[in-house]
């Protein structure tokens, strides 16, 4: 059972809501001192001492109330959107897997009215330009203008950035960027990012560019190359 320092007693007694628990429980979290822990030396845990000296600060019940109620309530909200999402990139994954072609067919399995053709096989040269990225070691910064696109920027989507003082190798809005090396797990090779703005990323080594020509539309071209990566 958790211990806290003896207070001075007061009129009205302090009961905590799940709310106050988990700031009491994010407090003792932020008391460990994780840098003294790696790999070599164990596991990080806490001591009685440690939790003893918590020191927390809460209002009355009928506030507490409140302020749990509105977080539990976005918590809900929270948790409703992510089954959306779940829902959602299961059927984009089925879409995915129905309207192109597959196994050498030149039909896809869904086609929108007004479509019959055969697809035609072309080479990515013939719908696209390509280029290699350059090294940016030397210029990596943490308060960078612009983003340098890896393999980690790419495989997370976008979530994992690095920074850098220079433009060094310049993306345009609608170019795709390709991963073909990736370290150590090789999890993010052949897969896209779309780029949506001018003058914000740059291309790292091990990365292509792919400039989809006048006739390719940079969506299509990256949900196809990209269809059988994770969403």
């Amino acid at each position: 059972m958790l211990q806290f320092n003896k207070r001075p007693a007061c009129s009205t007694p302090r009961v905590l809501t799940d709310r106050s628990l988990f700031t009491i429980y994010h407090s003792i979290f932020q008391k460990i001192n994780w840098k003294k822990y790696d790999e070599s030396t164990g596991v990080p845990s806490l001591s009685k001492s440690t939790i003893n000296s918590v020191i927390i600060s809460f209002p009355s019940y009928e506030e507490q109330k409140q302020i749990g109620t509105f977080f539990q309530q976005l918590d809900k909200t929270i948790a409703l959107h992510q089954r959306k999402l779940t829902k959602l990139k299961e059927l984009k994954q089925g879409y995915l897997q129905k309207m192109f072609p597959k196994n050498g067919s030149k039909f896809p399995q869904l086609r929108f009215a007004g479509f019959a053709d055969a697809w035609e096989q072309r080479k990515l040269i013939e719908v696209a330009d390509y280029r290699n990225g350059k090294a940016h070691e030397k210029d990596i910064s943490e308060n960078g203008d612009y983003i340098v696109v890896n393999s980690k920027f790419v495989s997370t989507n976008g979530a994992v950035k690095k920074f850098s003082d220079e433009l060094i190798a310049p993306l345009k809005k609608g170019e795709l960027a390709f991963v073909l090396s990736d370290v150590p797990n090789g999890r993010a090779i052949a897969r896209t990012f779309l780029i949506d703005e001018d003058n914000k990323y740059s291309l790292n080594q091990r990365i292509a560019g792919i400039t989809p020509h006048s006739d390719t539309n940079s969506y299509f071209l990256h949900s196809l190359m990209n269809r059988h990566g994770r969403l």
